[in-house]
């Protein structure tokens, strides 16, 4: 029986062996400095000729500078015994929590969304044609019990691939998917080699280690197989993903497809089986949405399929869905891309002037002297009372105080049925107070002043303040 020492070369040789990945070709290690990372480095080093090999360390600016510091000095140790120069990739300050609010997503899924954004750029400049990861046996029983249980799709229960591929990327390989954390952790401990160990691994705030914690051990107790019958299953559930592949590729001939549109019957939407129509939204929104970062998220598939399930031919509905828009009408489901509008910054330099300003996308801001007979919907400003005013565009997290209370902008015009994609368009009066006025009465909303500027009988009013789009 192999030991030990032999079971991880053999078996990264053996990975590289059935995938033709011969020692002329040029690898990277996204290297963590953990144990696993470390034990497919140390195979490595025995198995392909070193200048062959690029080792990155992305630095994520997520833990105290104290113990990033000590990592990446056992890191570089390791490296240089073995042979190896560690380039580290760092991500920058903030930018993974930017990362997490500009596209909705938590900060496991940001990091490793800009983790893989570096990996790619690197291997590119050194011309890598392979990056290989760390990713074990235990990592694949815990992706598949979070997708189990968050009822994922069918073909997400494949797991994590042992090959991915990618147009104009290389392709990311993971030699070590058949072997637990346990080998590889003694592995390392035998050949005498010390690993960094993340602190962030024992936090339970992450569903992944909640899992690896207390949901994982009990498993592994009770079915002592466990690492095998997960893998049996992962490639069960690949034969499906292949199969439905197959199917969706025949039923997108069925959907016209344009640049940043799609069309396609109600009708015929609703006779295709269940599963393919979630594979079907998810690509068919990378149609529509070609390039942008921004997915699709799982919630508002769902809700895009209850709606389009019940939906009728004689249904009327407008959804929007990430950065598309998706229209039902006459049986008929128009999906297309939601043109990003510009945001605008004016500043109002004398609030009183009557005067005409001209913004993006053919809107019209204009300030009018208080005129008897004028639309008493229009908003009335004692113009003196502004301090440092400007005119800019609705940002989101943006709020007005009103009489019943602070309000988001964004859910006062959701209130008044303005699609969200106009939203940046809407003109707010702002100073040195905070948010003014809101001018969502072009879009058949209403205009809003904020409480603090609702004047008393006494105070004197000195202009009329109105938006429209320019006919």
């Amino acid at each position: 029986m192999p030991t030990t020492d032999e079971i991880v070369p053999k078996t990264i040789q053996e990975f590289f062996s059935s995938h033709h990945i011969g020692k002329e070709a040029r690898i990277a290690v996204a290297f963590s400095g953990g144990s696993d990372s470390l034990a497919l480095l140390l195979s490595f080093s025995m198995l392909l000729p070193r200048e062959k090999v690029s080792v990155f360390y992305v630095n994520h600016h997520l833990r105290p500078e104290q113990e990033l510091s000590l990592e990446l000095q056992l890191c570089h140790s390791n490296c240089q015994r073995l042979g190896f120069s560690l380039e580290v990739l760092a991500l920058g300050e903030g930018n993974v929590e930017a990362q997490a609010k500009k596209c909705g997503e938590g900060i496991e899924a940001a990091a490793r969304t800009l983790r893989y954004e570096a990996l790619y750029a690197a291997c590119r400049e050194h011309e890598c044609a392979y990056i290989a990861t760390a990713h074990n046996a235990d990592d694949q029983m815990e992706t598949l019990l979070m997708r189990l249980f968050q009822a994922a799709s069918v073909t997400s229960l494949t797991g994590i691939a042992a090959v991915s591929q990618s147009s104009g990327s290389p392709t990311l390989i993971r030699p070590l998917l058949t072997l637990p954390h346990r080998t590889l952790r003694d592995y390392v401990e035998r050949l005498g080699f010390q690993w960094a160990e993340d602190s962030t691994n024992e936090q339970d705030t992450y569903l992944r280690n909640q899992i690896r914690h207390t949901v994982k051990p009990q498993i592994l107790a009770l079915f002592p197989k466990a690492y095998n019958a997960v893998s049996i299953m992962s490639k069960r559930f690949s034969d499906i993903a292949s199969l439905l592949q197959t199917w969706e590729d025949d039923a997108l001939s069925h959907v016209k497809i344009g640049e940043g549109v799609v069309q396609f019957s109600l009708a015929w939407y609703q006779g295709t089986m269940q599963e393919i129509r979630e594979r079907l939204l998810f690509r068919l929104y990378a149609e529509v949405c070609a390039g942008e970062t921004q997915r699709l998220r799982q919630a508002m598939v769902v809700r895009l399929q209850e709606h389009l399930d019940i939906s009728t031919s004689d249904t009327r509905l407008h959804i929007e869905a990430g950065n598309s828009s998706v229209l039902v009408v006459d049986g008929q489901v128009v999906w297309s891309r939601v043109i990003q509008h510009s945001h605008f910054l004016f500043p109002l330099k004398n609030p009183r002037k009557i005067q005409e300003i001209l913004f993006p996308e053919g809107i019209v801001f204009r300030i009018n002297e208080l005129q008897e007979g004028m639309d008493s919907q229009l908003l009335m400003i004692d113009a003196d009372s502004l301090e440092n005013a400007v005119i800019r565009s609705a940002e989101e997290g943006d709020s007005i105080e009103l009489e019943a209370g602070s309000v988001l902008v964004s859910k006062l015009l959701s209130s008044y049925h303005i699609p969200k994609s106009k939203h940046p368009t809407v003109p707010l009066l702002c100073d040195r107070s905070g948010i003014v006025a809101v001018f969502a009465r072009m879009y058949g909303g209403k205009d809003r002043l904020a409480r603090r500027f609702k004047a008393p009988l006494a105070r004197r009013l000195t202009n009329i303040y109105s938006s429209r789009i320019k006919e």
